[in-house]
């Protein structure tokens, strides 16, 4: 249908524009109206625990991962120990200052220098902000990773004190 014909809305081509029929009106649609449009894209709406096995990524991290998604007691328990251990950490530290060692953490250091109640405070508001946050986002498989990461570093940064006290 060529620029300026007439056409009927349902479907058949008029010669000429009949004004008192409602339904006959000039055609006005256009060429260049009809492209492609860009389409907003939804994001996946899975939360990362399908089904489908992974070979080449370890069997270890997985079904821990997969454990701490399915059994949120053994998730409140290592974030129970995680700031079990940030207090341990900021005890040892404390100790390890007054023995006259040096801090390594900036941000510790600065604070621990102003007032080691305002290090502590810090430190334990800090720990208890993390553990709120993976509780949060529990089941995102990254946060996962994240809580069990946290948890492996305070362990061994706690092995790191007590083999400097005992070594």
């Amino acid at each position: 249908m060529q620029k300026g014909e007439y056409a009927c809305h349902r479907g058949r081509p008029l010669q000429v524009w009949c004004g008192e029929c409602r339904h006959h009106r000039p055609e006005r649609r256009r060429a260049e109206r009809r492209r492609a449009r860009r389409r907003f894209r939804w994001r996946e709406g899975r939360s990362g625990f399908d089904n489908r096995r992974h070979p080449a990524r370890p069997f270890l991290r997985r079904e821990a991962v997969r454990a701490l998604r399915d059994r949120p007691g053994l998730l409140l328990k290592i974030l129970f120990l995680f700031n079990l251990y940030n207090l341990a950490d900021y005890l040892l530290t404390a100790r390890a200052l007054a023995a006259g060692h040096r801090e390594i953490n900036p941000v510790m250091r600065a604070l621990f220098a102003a007032d080691p109640l305002l290090a502590g405070i810090f430190k334990v508001a800090t720990g208890l902000a993390v553990t709120l946050l993976i509780w949060r986002f529990r089941r995102f498989r990254p946060v996962l990773r994240l809580s069990l990461l946290a948890f492996g570093l305070y362990l061994a940064l706690l092995v790191y004190h007590l083999y400097g006290i005992f070594v």
